[in-house]
């Protein structure tokens, strides 16, 4: 399918702050943010691509595409309504079948701790292969497909639910601390008006007990793909409120992101360091990385994920050749 439309910011959306921007859509036979194509082996894949793609960031401006036009290799957007997408990615026929070189796993901050660890579901590829007939078959009957598609995601459900949400906004606006004025001078980027989902909830310090029981799922990942030939990379994405602490009403600087990536660079995890990156680049550069009016990183955010990314791949004592 190919779709045009106007969208708006998740944080804005039916308000007087919403931002109108033009998108572009296409997905592949799969249902993805994908042209489709006859590729049956992609060189990478990210799972959980959706976290930077939200609302108001075009296709072309993907992580996915980015990252194939630089490398000049296909890269595939993997992603799924499941709480384990991992567990979805080593359990689907196709990456079984034809495994990617490179699996690079986004995770918002603020849902790390709901990570969990790797299964393989019993029945292994003949379960994914059951799986593979009903999802050939519909693709050949669309109007089915579509029907099972809309009942999977429970559409009708998200959309009465931000139809609540959207009236609770409207009727709770004035009182609520969303749209924090900003008191300092050397941050001309920002308008008064930037818009937080999580707000201080997302800030919260994590206990060492926690990050070891995260570090030890993330390690699984790593030996379990390994164990298929595919590299791992883990790349972070940092709260909004990660980034722009200062705006909040307690001005706390974050420490749970920065603690997990220097554990898991201690554990020989390749990892990308976006807190060190995403600080550098706003506070040094004044670069603004997020929407105004979203959570998910505008285009220049994702463009500095793919300069990490691609530095990584490019190291000459890195694990992936070309």
């Amino acid at each position: 399918m190919k779709i045009s439309m106007i969208e708006e910011g998740d944080l804005s959306h039916l308000t007087k702050f919403a931002v109108k921007k033009p998108v572009e859509w296409e997905t592949d036979r799969y249902g993805y943010r994908k042209r489709d194509s006859n590729i049956n082996r992609h060189k990478i894949v990210i799972i959980g691509d959706s976290q930077v793609a939200g609302p108001s960031l075009t296709q072309q401006n993907m992580l996915s595409e980015i990252l194939e036009r630089r490398l000049k290799m296909s890269v595939y957007p993997f992603t799924s309504q499941e709480l384990a997408p991992v567990n979805t990615f080593l359990n689907t026929k196709r990456f079984i079948d034809k495994p990617p070189d490179i699996v690079i796993l986004e995770e918002m901050e603020i849902f790390i701790p709901e990570l969990v660890k790797p299964k393989i579901n019993s029945g292994g590829a003949a379960s994914s292969g059951l799986k593979w007939s009903v999802k050939n078959y519909l693709s050949k009957h669309q109007q089915l497909a579509i029907l099972f598609d809309r009942i999977y995601k429970n559409n009708m459900c998200h959309f009465f639910r931000e139809r609540i949400r959207d009236i609770k906004n409207k009727i709770t606006e004035k009182f609520r601390s969303l749209l924090i004025k900003s008191d300092t001078k050397d941050k001309p980027i920002l308008s008064p008006k930037l818009l937080f989902y999580y707000g201080i909830e997302a800030n919260k310090d994590v206990p060492r007990e926690e990050i070891d029981r995260i570090v030890q799922i993330i390690k699984s990942y790593d030996q379990i793909l390994e164990s298929r030939g595919i590299r791992f990379i883990f790349l972070p994405i940092p709260n909004k409120e990660n980034i722009y602490y200062e705006y909040l009403p307690i001005k706390k600087k974050p420490v749970f992101l920065e603690q997990l990536i220097q554990r898991l660079q201690a554990e020989s995890i390749e990892v990308i360091d976006t807190q060190k990156a995403f600080e550098e680049a706003y506070r040094e550069k004044k670069i603004l990385l997020y929407h105004m009016d979203d959570t998910h990183w505008n285009v220049h955010g994702v463009e500095l994920a793919a300069d990490l990314i691609e530095r990584l791949l490019n190291k000459k004592n890195g694990k992936y050749k070309n």
